[in-house]
């Protein structure tokens, strides 16, 4: 990578955490971004600039939940979801690689240890995509565990794929016709996370059951034996 494009990603990098450091201490309002932002809602850049965020928000491991937010408010969540699923495959491909750069460590906050050592146990597709529908699980946490894991690359992708597809839509939606009805701050209620967060705990449920009901299936019986 030239020095000149690693010190802008850099700067970029670094301008969105102190960005989301302000914001969690209540010193900085991202509805300003968002009203400024408004005045560009119908250009053409603005879907390929706002996965581009994303994917540099899920590559640091900083809240990617802000992209889907400013992009179902100003776009339709035709194109709203789309470019947030594009940037956060993206972004979780960047931090996994990172993190298989860098097997070994143990560090982490409780809630990611605990996650890793799910994953540890349950690296499937099933749990991988159940843990990326799942509503409140950090996607930082799924992809700095599954690059530390060494979980193979293609199921990653595949369930992340899918499962922020499923999410974002679902996200994008609700969020764009909240704010046509002035409730932005109930657009994510238990009622609309209900189906997802039951969809989730499915298919985390489902293989643990089918194991258990295939190994208590009596073996099938052997064919008599003919009479010589």
């Amino acid at each position: 990578m030239p020095r000149s494009t690693a010190l802008l990603l850099a700067a970029a990098l670094a301008a969105l955490g102190t960005a989301a450091l302000l914001g969690r201490a209540g010193l900085l309002d991202w509805r300003l971004g968002l009203a400024l932002a408004e005045g560009h809602a119908g250009a053409w850049w603005l879907p390929p600039a706002l996965a581009l965020v994303t994917a540099a928000l899920f590559a640091a491991s900083l809240p990617g939940s802000l992209a889907i937010w400013v992009g179902s408010l100003l776009l339709p969540p035709a194109l709203a979801a789309p470019a947030f699923v594009a940037g956060a495959v993206t972004g979780s491909f960047g931090a996994y690689r990172l993190a298989h750069l860098a097997r070994g460590s143990g560090r982490g906050t409780a809630s990611s240890r605990r996650l890793r050592r799910l994953l540890a146990r349950r690296s499937d597709f099933t749990t991988l995509l159940a843990l990326r529908m799942a509503p409140g699980v950090p996607h930082s946490a799924i992809n700095l565990g599954a690059g530390l894991l060494g979980i193979p690359l293609g199921r990653f992708l595949a369930a992340s794929a899918l499962g922020l597809g499923v999410k974002g839509t679902l996200y994008a939606v609700a969020i764009h016709r909240a704010a046509r009805l002035a409730a932005v701050e109930e657009a994510l209620s238990w009622p609309t996370l209900a189906p997802l967060a039951g969809l989730a705990l499915l298919l985390l449920l489902a293989p643990p059951l089918a194991r258990r009901v295939r190994d208590r299936r009596p073996p099938p019986a052997e064919p008599p034996l003919e009479a010589a």
